[in-house]
């Protein structure tokens, strides 16, 4: 073959390169405009699916974060924000992990479902043993990503409460609370054993970014719970509910002599040891609950919107604590 035919070869592969390319950044300008047409053309899931390829192509292909607000800049980028301005980034939100496992609680007789904890929910910490608080910093609402080296939180407890890194020694003064790779966070909270809660004034566990000082996630309530005795519940397993076909439905019943407020409804991984994880409650006299547990199913469009990482889908146990407020007469 001539030496002509390689050239025009090479030519050839270039201008498809090239037109490959210009699609590839064509398509990822669409994405970063949230244009319309690209849902309506490739469905939620599939335009879900993109926008998350380009974020995750940005961020690395720009993985400092010039401004330390705990985004990098790539990714601020793509969300529209300032890479410059510490103070202009995604918003960010907090999940509570429940151990690798997630899912919903429903009253049988309630008027909704509980969706698995949010920052925006109470922690009920006890002053017998300290809570391990777990979770995940995400982004606008449900979006997981990856955070930079060196991210921190600042962690500051309320007057009668104390903070630790996770099996540390308790003290009440602020924490710096590293923020993994994958956004994961943990530290423990106890409260002390003389704290009070005041009616219609919560107390306030401040989160802050480490290094800005810039107030994040807002401000978390924590309310000091006294508890009976735990309740093992009956549980009735159900699979393959035609309402929830993709989740294990697990009814909860017990009884319970207590006069306490609430039923705190504690799950964990049916395991010696694993620890026990807040996922619901329902008020006195309920005596019975639903708890649909999402199943590791990756290829729902669930995982992908929740963010929240499914790793265990197996067998739960589960305990009844029944508690409240003030101190028992």
């Amino acid at each position: 073959m001539s030496r002509s035919f390689f050239r025009k070869l090479g030519i050839a592969a270039l201008v498809m390169a090239l037109f490959c390319l210009a699609g590839y950044i064509a398509l990822g300008w669409a994405a970063w405009a949230r244009l319309r047409w690209v849902e309506r053309l490739l469905g939620e899931e599939k335009s879900q699916r993109l926008w998350h390829a380009y974020d995750t192509a940005m961020a690395t292909l720009f993985p400092g974060d010039s401004d330390g607000d705990g985004v990098c800049d790539g990714r601020e980028i793509f969300w529209h924000s300032d890479p410059r301005d510490p103070m202009k980034h995604p918003v960010m939100y907090g999940r509570w992990s429940y151990d690798g496992f997630s899912g919903d609680v429903q009253e049988l007789v309630g008027d909704g479902a509980i969706p698995f904890q949010s920052f925006e929910r109470t922690l009920w910490v006890s002053s017998n043993e300290p809570l391990q608080a777990r979770g995940y910093v995400m982004a606008d609402y449900y979006e997981k990503f990856d955070f930079p080296a060196g991210f921190n939180l600042r962690l500051t407890p309320p007057a009668g409460y104390l903070l630790a890194a996770p099996g540390g020694k308790l003290a009440a003064t602020a924490l710096i609370v590293p923020v993994a790779h994958d956004g994961s966070i943990a530290f423990d909270l106890q409260a002390s054993a003389d704290v009070a809660n005041v009616p219609n004034v919560p107390a306030m566990l401040q989160i802050n970014n480490a290094t800005t000082g810039e107030s994040l996630m807002g401000e978390l309530r924590v309310a000091h719970r006294w508890d009976d005795p735990s309740i093992a519940p009956t549980v009735t397993i159900q699979r393959d509910d035609p309402v929830r076909p993709i989740d294990t439905t697990c009814h909860l019943e017990w009884h319970s002599g207590s006069t306490a407020e609430v039923s705190l409804i504690e799950a964990a991984r049916d395991q010696a040891g694993a620890p026990w994880q807040q996922i619901g409650y329902v008020r006195f006299p309920e005596t019975s609950c639903t708890f649909y547990q999402y199943r590791n199913d990756p290829t729902h469009p669930r995982s992908i919107l929740r963010g929240l990482p499914l790793t265990y889908s197996g067998p739960l146990k589960f305990r009844i604590i029944p508690l409240r407020f003030a101190p028992p007469q």
